[in-house]
């Protein structure tokens, strides 16, 4: 199966080189809900943790519902 992630790239400044989003990046993914909510996921790493990344997806929930998850994910840069 072949998937396809698109991700909000969010820094201090924009002066930044190619290979400067490789790295680690950790964050914690968090969910609610009482009737009705939501979640949360947003990642940070790269160059000196100057980077959050946020995926473009929506969640909505209902019911009665609470989970944390630690994520955590490997970026490497190809000198294509």
């Amino acid at each position: 199966h072949q998937g396809e992630l698109i991700w909000a790239v969010l820094a201090a400044t924009r002066d930044r080189d190619s290979g400067d989003l490789a790295g680690s990046y950790y964050g914690v993914n968090a969910e609610a809900s009482l009737v009705t909510g939501g979640g949360a996921n947003l990642l940070v790493g790269g160059l000196n943790s100057a980077f959050s990344l946020q995926p473009l997806n929506v969640q909505a929930q209902t019911g009665v519902n609470l989970a944390v998850a630690v994520t955590s994910l490997e970026l490497i840069h190809s000198f294509k």
